[in-house]
């Protein structure tokens, strides 16, 4: 999984041939299904959530992850868990991250993902999740909402989503 800083961003980007999300602003999709998370009430159940989100990229693509408003909730914060997750994810030593901080996963590295994604759940993040194929892109908010986002048939996404997660997606 590579990791680049929000000053890396434009580089970065690129470099990974996503630089048309520079001029982007908002998230690829234009029909939004909405599930709230935050009435979960085990984190196993919000990983199988996570898990979910992981499948919306092909597999061929990459997938560009990036956090934000990471301390609106800092007093719930492990950091030690944080730094060793993300440091076994990106294989480096990462230290403090900042808002804007960027991920990259390919298809092999779902497992590093999803992981990722149920970091930005249990901790109260704002991940913009952005497939570079595939049609669905996700917001997770730190409100304890998930959304996706498509151009596609949003009641057959609602359906795959709900048959994948047994949630129901609703139409924003």
């Amino acid at each position: 999984m590579q990791f680049a800083l929000r000053s890396e961003r434009t580089d970065f980007l690129e470099t990974n041939n996503l630089g048309h999300l520079l001029d982007a602003d908002r998230l690829p999709g234009a029909v939004t299904l909405r599930y709230i998370f935050e009435q979960e009430d085990h984190t196993q159940s919000v990983f199988t959530l996570a898990k979910y989100l992981t499948t919306l990229s092909e597999a061929k693509g990459v997938t560009l992850v990036t956090l934000d408003l990471m301390y609106v909730w800092a007093s719930s914060r492990d950091e030690h868990l944080i730094a060793t997750a993300l440091q076994s994810m990106t294989n480096s030593s990462l230290g403090r991250l900042h808002d804007g901080s960027m991920f990259l996963w390919d298809p092999q590295e779902k497992h590093k993902a999803a992981t990722l994604y149920h970091l930005a759940m249990l901790f109260g993040w704002d991940a913009y999740i952005i497939p570079s194929v595939g049609g669905v892109s996700a917001f997770i908010s730190h409100d304890g909402f998930v959304e996706l986002n498509t151009d596609s048939d949003p009641n057959l996404l609602a359906c795959q989503a709900e048959d994948e997660t047994k949630r129901q997606f609703l139409r924003v």
